[in-house]
Parts: C-alpha cells; structure tokens; sequence
C-alpha cells in the first residue's frame, strides 16, 4: 500500500495506518522514501508545500527528504495525486540548501 490520506485512519484519538505492504529487508530505505514522498503529495494540496517540507523535517533529516524527492515525479503521474510536484522539490530543495547538503 501507498501513504496517502485513504490510508490514514484516526480512531479514538489513535492514529492507524491502513492497506500496508510487507517490504524485503534490502529495500526498506526506498520504501520508506517513496512512503514519505506519498505523505508529503498528499498533505502539500491541504496546507502547501512549504508547511508540508516543514512538518516532515519534524521527524526526518533533510537528507531523507532529498532521498524522497526521487520519488516525487512517480507519485505525480499516480492518478490518486494532485500537488504541485516542483514546487514541493523546490521546498526540500531550499531546505537541503540550508542544511548544506547536496541536492542531485
């Protein structure tokens, strides 16, 4: 399963995550990228890119948003998405720019 708002569920003041998929050991660090890339297309429409970067950073380094920007032109051409693809690169990108790391 993909991170996107149909999979999240709120129950009880719980926070679930639903339709999850086992993932092999090897590819775990991709997974979790392209599950972060999914999180943040599916926020960025609701409270902008920026915001969206923002709140991401609470819980991930910037270099794991550079690795989730990889994924973020696959989940645009997925017909479950709409947001603004460059304008979120453009925000992990300023963000990597401020950490000093390198964006590819």
């Amino acid at each position: 399963g993909d991170l996107r708002s149909e999979n999240v569920l709120v129950y009880e003041g719980e926070l679930y995550f639903i339709d999850a998929t086992n993932v092999a050991v090897d590819a775990r660090e991709d997974a979790r990228a392209y599950d972060v890339a999914s999180a943040l297309a599916s926020l960025s429409p609701l409270v902008g890119a920026g915001r969206s970067v923002e709140t991401a950073l609470t819980e991930y380094s910037a270099s794991d948003l550079l690795e989730a920007r990889r994924f973020l032109d696959f989940v645009a051409i997925r017909p479950d998405h709409d947001f603004a693809a460059a304008t979120l690169k453009g925000e992990i990108e300023k963000r990597a720019a401020d950490a000093n790391l390198q964006a590819d």
